[in-house]
Order: structure tokens, then C-alpha cells, then sequence
């Protein structure tokens, strides 16, 4: 097991203080900031752990209150609104050193049979025909910023394959769209929990960049962009398998007011939609004469 593995399994592993309140390890200060995919993946992970065992995540909608900072333990308060015969529903606020950062609210639901249709996935290379990021790094490392580089590094849980990397290596003013085929770099132990939660985590990982291609902006653009996570929701459709490829189809219908609006759809590999997501995000430029 690498120690990129590890990371993520130790960020999964709760301490429960009470009945309904969970503690999180802190995210590592090798980090620029706090990032908001591992508080909603930790945040799934404290809400699923209240539900009976035959209960799947089906959907999940978040708001991202406050700036956190790296270092203290997040401490997740989950309220159980419901257990139906079907449907189980979890409100929960996150706080770290007692002011709230996070409040989520979740709806779980038994698997049962129904009508079934799905948009297609799209048409793109599959990941054993496109480069590695190691690959992209070695080949393109001088046009690609440091930030990008650790973001890509190794030490991540997730491996990425963008379909396309125009938007990496120029400031071209493109569509708002990408692909990127994505998944945990090792196998993940069996169960659904650790499989929902890294698919949420990569959920946030580049959603909000896709608001920026039209403007030939970059979401790492630091410091003279802000960017990050207000709002974000998810709705599992399949059961996840998130160590084997899945496809990320992204795209961004609006930017107004300083927000960014992004869509994402998860297929797997044989074309199946196993998940959606949308998010709204802060996307503010500074001026770079303050900076």
C-alpha cells in the first residue's frame, strides 16, 4: 500500500466521541489549504456510518460556510432526520475548534428495482491510449505550473488522465467542457463507504477549473485568482467502483456575479452514468496590483 493510500484511509477513519458526533484526522499541512473534497468525503463517510448497512448514499447537497485551517480535526455533528422504510435522511454540520465550516444534508435509500435510462457517455479516447500525468509532467514540465505538478504528484489518492491538455499548457480561451478519466491509484477495500467517499472527494477536485476555459483562466492561478468551492451536490445512480477508471464529463453552462456554475457526470468504463454532481464556486479574480 503507498503512502498515498494510506493518507486517504487515514483521513477516512473516524473517532466516534458520542452517538452522532465523529472526529476526522486533520488533512496534511503539506497542503496550500484546506481542501473541501476531503470534508465532503469525510463528511459522507460520518453521515453513512448512522445508517443501517442495507441503506446506499443516493444523494448529497453541501455548503461550504467558512475557511478552515490545516492542522486542528474537523468534528462532524450528524442529526438523523428520518428512517423510512425505504429512505434514511442525515443533516450534518462540521466545525472545526468550535466555529462551523460545513453543513451537508444526505438522503439514503434501499437498492430496489425501476425504470432505467441514462444520457450516453461521450465519445473519447479511453485512459490506456492517453498519457499519464507522470507522462504529461516529463514531457511538458516546463510549461506547466508548480502548482499543477503537486497537485498531479504521486503522493495524491487519484490518478488522472485528461483527454485533452490544451488548457494545461496555453491560456487559450476554450469551451467549458473537459474529460478526464480518473481513479484511486490501488484497490480499495470492499464496501461502499470508501468507494462513495473518493469518488466525492475527486468530485471537487476539478469541477470549478471548468468555469475558467472560456476566459483562458486557470483554477491554480495563484494568487492572482481565487477559486474555491461555495456550494456542491452529488447523486450515486450506480453502485462505485472507484479503483477502476471511470470518466469525468464536465462542464460549466454559466459564470456571473464572481461564481462559476459546473456540471459533472461520472460514467464507468462500459458507459454506464454511476453518478452526477454540480457545484457553484467563487471564481474571483484579484488584482494583480495588490497582490
Amino acid at each position: 500500500m503507498t503512502t498515498a493510500l494510506e493518507d486517504f484511509l487515514e483521513l477516512m477513519k473516524l473517532e466516534q466521541l458520542e452517538e452522532n458526533v465523529f472526529r476526522a484526522p486533520p488533512q496534511k499541512k503539506n497542503r496550500l489549504r484546506l481542501m473541501g473534497g476531503p470534508i465532503i468525503a469525510q463528511g459522507l463517510m460520518a453521515a453513512s456510518l448512522t445508517v443501517p448497512e442495507d441503506r446506499k448514499i443516493h444523494s448529497l447537497h453541501s455548503y461550504f460556510v467558512k475557511a478552515g485551517k490545516l492542522g486542528p480535526p474537523i468534528d462532524y455533528h450528524v442529526e438523523r432526520v428520518r428512517d423510512g422504510k425505504s429512505f434514511s435522511k442525515r443533516r450534518l454540520s462540521a466545525y472545526q475548534d468550535d466555529t462551523i465550516l460545513f453543513t451537508w444534508t444526505g438522503s439514503f435509500q434501499v437498492l430496489e428495482e425501476g425504470l432505467e435510462h441514462h444520457d450516453p457517455m461521450p465519445d473519447v479516447p479511453m485512459p490506456e491510449e492517453l498519457k499519464t500525468t507522470e507522462e504529461i509532467v516529463q514531457q511538458f514540465g516546463k510549461e506547466i505550473p508548480m502548482f499543477l505538478k503537486l497537485f498531479w504528484s504521486p503522493g495524491r489518492p487519484i490518478d488522472m488522465k485528461p483527454v485533452d491538455l490544451e488548457h494545461y499548457l496555453t491560456s487559450h480561451e476554450l469551451p467549458s467542457f473537459q474529460n478526464i478519466w480518473l481513479k484511486c491509484r490501488e484497490s480499495l477495500p470492499e464496501g461502499p463507504h470508501l468507494h462513495n467517499c473518493l469518488l466525492a472527494l475527486a468530485s471537487d477536485s476539478t469541477l470549478l477549473d471548468t468555469a475558467l476555459y472560456p476566459h483562458g483562466l486557470h483554477a491554480y492561478d495563484m494568487p492572482s485568482m481565487h477559486a474555491m468551492s461555495i456550494d456542491h451536490a452529488m447523486w450515486f445512480h450506480h453502485p462505485v467502483k472507484a479503483d477502476e477508471w471511470i470518466l469525468y464529463s464536465q462542464d460549466s453552462p454559466n459564470a456571473s456575479n464572481g461564481r462559476g456554475f459546473c456540471r459533472g457526470k461520472f460514467y464507468s468504463r462500459d458507459g454506464t452514468l454511476i453518478a452526477s454532481t454540480c457545484q457553484e464556486g467563487l471564481i474571483r479574480q484579484v488584482d494583480k496590483n495588490k497582490i
